[in-house]
């Protein structure tokens, strides 16, 4: 089995390149943990398994375990108004706790806001980070919908330091990091001395580049701590035996929330939620400037996949982590059966498609559509029908191409649109 688990992680990580840590376990046993690649280029250092990255939205899971904290000691109410904490904030009255944990808010994602990036190296406090967004037009009635959004675990953030008076970073020392020993967990600060951190890279141009600065002020309880896979072991464990909060509350973060018409959302509080032939996924990934992870776990076989990089994986690490998933389970994912169209119905997809403020381009290369400005790499897509194509290198994430529109359905999340915005 190790050998299949080596080789999914090489089409992820070259030896020579920026890698990460690896550590995946079943129950008790830990059945890899290990460096991938460098965690330095300049100094010639390998990634080694006991190493820092920082752990972007990953850092959603310990803000909602915090506000779980609080609704146990009957600090907050999880159906209480955003209005309760922030008396003049738009709609405030109609937004809930619980719309904030579950990305259901309507509240616009600062993250996608153009002007953001363009003072992301500043120091700011809290309040001046709510107000980049806080007039923003509401993207949908709170409840409506799911649209990822960063600025409600900010606002999580503000109510953890108003309920509980002491800083966000200072609550979760207190109450999540010491208690729990994870030495290794900490609110990133790139000027302090953080031994045994990985240096962060990015795509340029064809090759690579130190990480742009980001204050870590900026992504707040969103996305601003850093950690190792061993401290993320502690963590998880923790959870599964009522350490931090009670075993009815960890389910209820483990359910997936209800929209207003009573559908079903693929997101509880900080996990997102799928299954796979009777196995209960919980997930989250992470991205911050220079660092990419993900976190898996599977019920009932108590299988987690812990995966941090300084990033530059050659895949996204979703797909990693669910290949790993199907071989610990035994359960290969069936391939689609896939079909030949004529070169005249591939072309009607190519263009420019915007989603947020990335742009992609499809191109046809012999005769196969392929994405590229979307992921980490290029993605060459095979065709189930005319207008549904699959993943070459991941058949079980799709793309249906729409008049004017690319929908992008990756495993186990909701459809993303990209819009098109030019023709080839």
């Amino acid at each position: 089995m190790n050998n299949d688990l080596e080789n999914i992680l090489a089409t992820a990580f070259d030896s020579d390149q920026p890698g990460g840590s690896v550590l995946i376990t079943r129950g008790e046993q830990v059945l890899l943990r290990r460096g991938c690649g460098m965690a330095d280029m300049e100094m010639d250092i390998p990634a080694e398994a006991d190493m820092v990255f920082r752990i972007g939205s990953v850092t959603k899971q310990f803000t909602s375990v915090a506000i779980l904290m609080l609704m146990e000691q009957g600090k907050l109410d999880l159906q209480a108004p955003l209005s309760q904490f922030l008396p003049d904030y738009p709609r405030g009255s109609e937004i809930t706790i619980e719309h904030l944990l579950t990305h259901t808010s309507g509240i616009k994602n600062y993250t996608d806001i153009e002007t953001f990036w363009q003072h992301s190296k500043e120091d700011i406090t809290v309040q001046q980070l709510i107000e980049l967004f806080e007039n923003q037009p509401a993207d949908f009635d709170p409840g409506a919908e799911f649209a990822y959004s960063n600025s409600g675990y900010v606002l999580l953030g503000f109510i953890i330091e108003k309920v509980s008076g002491v800083h966000y970073e200072k609550f979760l020392v207190d109450n999540i990091f010491k208690p729990l020993a994870m030495l290794n967990t900490y609110y990133d600060k790139p000027l302090t001395i953080i031994k045994r951190r990985a240096r962060g890279y990015e795509p340029y141009n064809g090759g690579i580049i130190n990480a742009q600065y980001i204050s870590t002020s900026q992504p707040y309880a969103a996305g601003a701590l850093a950690s190792t896979v061993d401290d993320l072991l502690i963590w998880n464990p923790a959870l599964d035996n009522n350490t931090l909060i009670k075993a009815e509350t960890f389910e209820r973060a483990k359910r997936p929330f209800t929209f207003n018409n009573g559908a079903a959302s693929h997101y509880g509080y900080g996990w997102r939620i799928s299954d796979y032939r009777d196995s209960q996924i919980s997930e989250h990934g992470g991205g911050i400037n220079g660092f990419i992870c993900h976190a898996l776990r599977a019920e009932p076989e108590r299988i987690l996949v812990l995966i941090l990089t300084n990033g530059m994986p050659k895949r996204l690490l979703a797909d990693v982590s669910f290949e790993i998933l199907c071989i610990l389970l035994g359960k290969p994912y069936e391939q689609p059966k896939f079909i030949k169209l004529p070169e005249a119905d591939l072309q009607r997809h190519v263009g420019q498609y915007q989603f947020g403020l990335i742009n992609a381009d499809v191109s046809l290369r012999q005769n196969q559509l392929c994405v590229t400005g979307l992921f980490p790499n290029p993605v060459s897509l095979n065709a189930i029908s005319g207008e549904t194509f699959a993943f070459a290198d991941a058949p079980y994430n799709r793309i249906n191409f729409q008049p004017e529109q690319m929908q992008i359905k990756l495993r186990g999340g909701v459809p993303l649109l990209a819009n098109r915005v030019s023709e080839q």
